[in-house]
C-alpha cells in the first residue's frame, strides 16, 4: 500500500492550494467542454485507473489485500476517492497530504488483510 500511498502523493503534488485546485478545475472545463480535450482527459483518467490497478494488483499479490480482492474495480473507487479527497480538501482546508492518504485509507479498509 505503500506505492499507492506514494503515487498518490505524487499526482496531487502539483495542487498545493486552493487556488492552484480551482486552476484545475478551469482545465476541467475546456476538457468536458472540448471533443479533442475530453478525449485526451478520458484517456488519462484511463491511465490512471490502470496504473491504480496495477499497484492494486501488486498489494493484493503481496497480501496487503484481502483474497478475491478486484483490483481493477477496486481502482475505480480509488480514483474517485481521491478526486473527492482533493475536492473537498480544497473547499474544507487541511494539511498535507494527511487528508488524501486518510481518504485512501478509509476506502482500502474494508480490502486490507
Amino acid at each position: 500500500m505503500t506505492a499507492l500511498h506514494a503515487a498518490a502523493a505524487d499526482l496531487a503534488s502539483g495542487v498545493r492550494t486552493p487556488e492552484e485546485m480551482a486552476g484545475n478545475l478551469g482545465f476541467l472545463q475546456l476538457d468536458l467542454t472540448d471533443p479533442e480535450f475530453r478525449a485526451c482527459a478520458a484517456a488519462q483518467a484511463g491511465r490512471m485507473r490502470a496504473e491504480l490497478a496495477a499497484l492494486l494488483g501488486d498489494a493484493a499479490a503481496a497480501g496487503e489485500l484481502a483474497p478475491g480482492t478486484d483490483a481493477e474495480d477496486l481502482a475505480r473507487t480509488v480514483q474517485v476517492a481521491y478526486n473527492g479527497a482533493l475536492l473537498l480538501w480544497a473547499v474544507e482546508g487541511g494539511g498535507g497530504g494527511g487528508p488524501l492518504r486518510a481518504e485512501l485509507d478509509r476506502v482500502l479498509r474494508p480490502h486490507r488483510t
